[in-house]
């Protein structure tokens, strides 16, 4: 793609990945955080604008480097400040037919290349050149790398699970991925598989050895909200299981339980069913066909038992808990018409993993939700149009540091709470609406795209910082570059923060 100079000024249209919702009732992927990224140094100032010849999107951001994504071939490069292709990347697995699949931190580029095997690959920043290989297929002929899905052990970077790259068997088995042998043998004597594996992302080896479990689980995995671990909840043996693996190292503590409604007893297991880490070692389960579950874990080595007090709410906030690019862990329910034009927001966890809101493993008890006016004149549809809105992830630590989140209010266009209590720090009516909000590390910014301008805002104050006129032009954004792409011509302006 070439670069040319513009004054072209571009605005307002929904977020890309707003346009493939989940269906009503099925929670969307907990792990489905903002890539993550090295965030700007502190001194960090934005780049001027460039325009770029096709319409594009950011993926992932390192220093004045940023991964593009080609929206017509899906083809992926990485650019400099300037615009300018410093080098392309090979074709990548893409996940669901949608999400490329592609991790970073400050050190590579981690890929999974879209050809025999599946391989995992380790790439420079600098130059684009493979720095390791990892085979997945080799690990065992009864565990297809179709299976695994790749995830950086922190999503939210630091800390010591930053240091593994992880492939987790995350969906029920397809029996034509396996050799026909794998499936010769009894139930009792069926082989263990590897249902995850762990990678050093410094040497490309097996970080330890793979966790297994009999060929045939079926089961679903989340890396939790402190991002030491990954949970599995696992059907084998028809004996439903959740386990806790340690990223780090590879340990595994499982608890076994009982007494779950009929539609998840694996004898009969036929939805998919979702897991979420609601923190304080509590678990919301869901499936289409019956009523969420609620699992508390008392002790990983004596056993778990259900939650048997209902929710103290009808909106069902712990099933979307997500996980900011800037390390706290939160949910929130839109607005629509059947919750009384309410936002319905939790605070699970801040970075360092603690609780903010006071949930308890051992009594039972759950976090009290806050609410907060929405827009007003939204219809049931408004559910979906949220869900795109919060791909932006629009939480900053604040003024203290315990988190904030922007969402579009009743009164004013944009309205910062803080993300424990929802007690409303500052709002801004310069706009009449707004369709994204992003946060933008270092020069600690909320960047908003409204009806007709693109705005940044002071994220402390609410203070407008710039401005520019926009038309006709969709929003995308990772911490550390945004762009804006027009509908109409198919170009791109991209703008990076920079040191």
């Amino acid at each position: 793609m070439s670069v040319r100079s513009s004054a072209l000024l571009l605005s307002c249209a929904l977020l890309l990945s707003a346009c493939s919702s989940p269906s009503p009732g099925a929670p969307p992927e907990s792990d489905a955080a903002p890539q993550p990224s090295t965030a700007p140094a502190e001194e960090a100032r934005w780049s001027d604008w460039v325009e770029l010849d096709a319409a594009v999107s950011p993926l992932a951001v390192r220093g004045d480097r940023v991964v593009l994504r080609d929206h017509d071939s899906q083809e992926l490069s990485v650019h400099d400040a300037s615009g300018d292709e410093v080098f392309a990347l090979p074709t990548v697995r893409m996940i669901d037919g949608a999400e490329p699949a592609l991790r970073s931190d400050g050190e590579n580029l981690y890929l999974q290349l879209d050809e025999s095997g599946l391989p995992v690959v380790a790439v420079s920043w600098e130059d684009g050149s493979e720095i390791w290989r990892f085979e997945p297929a080799a690990v065992d002929p009864c565990a297809p790398p179709e299976t695994f899905q790749m995830r950086l052990g922190n999503e939210a970077g630091g800390g010591r699970a930053n240091d593994v790259l992880l492939l987790t068997a995350d969906f029920a088995t397809d029996e034509s991925l396996y050799p026909a042998d794998c499936w010769a043998h009894s139930n009792a004597d069926m082989p263990r598989v590897p249902v995850a594996l762990g990678i050093d992302t410094a040497t490309g080896q097996q970080a330890w050895e793979p966790v297994t479990d009999l060929i045939g689980t079926s089961l679903t995995a989340v890396n939790g909200v402190t991002n030491d671990y990954v949970y599995q909840l696992i059907r084998s043996s028809y004996r439903p299981t959740l386990q806790r693996i340690d990223v780090a190292t590879g340990a595994v503590d499982a608890v076994e339980f009982g007494g779950l409604d009929a539609a998840y007893d694996p004898a009969t297991f036929q939805d998919p069913v979702y897991l979420s880490d609601m923190g304080g070692d509590m678990f919301y389960v869901q499936s289409q066909s019956a009523e969420a579950e609620f699992l508390t874990v008392d002790s990983w080595s004596d056993g778990a038992e259900l939650i048997s007090q209902p929710l103290p709410h009808d909106i069902p906030c712990e099933a979307y808990v997500r996980g900011s690019a800037v390390g706290f862990a939160y949910c929130v329910q839109s607005p629509d018409m059947s919750f009384d034009g309410q936002y319905w927001v939790g605070a699970i966890a801040s970075p360092d993993g603690d609780d903010l809101t006071g949930g308890s493993a051992e009594s039972g008890q759950r976090r009290e939700l806050w609410t907060a006016p929405g827009p007003v004149g939204l219809d049931e549809e408004w559910g979906y149009e949220l869900d795109g809105y919060l791909g932006h992830d629009p939480i900053a630590p604040g003024a203290d540091g315990a988190g904030v989140i922007a969402l579009p209010g009743a009164d004013a266009a944009l309205t910062v709470h803080s993300l424990d209590s929802g007690e409303e720090l500052w709002s801004y009516t310069g706009a009449d609406g707004v369709s994204s909000t992003t946060y933008v590390p270092g020069l600690d910014e909320f960047v908003m795209l409204t009806t007709d301008r693109l705005v940044a805002l002071d994220a402390v104050t609410g203070e407008e910082v710039w401005s520019e006129d926009a038309a006709d032009a969709a929003l995308f954004a990772v911490p550390g570059a945004i762009t804006l792409t027009s509908n109409a011509a198919g170009t791109t302006r991209l703008r990076l923060a920079v040191a």
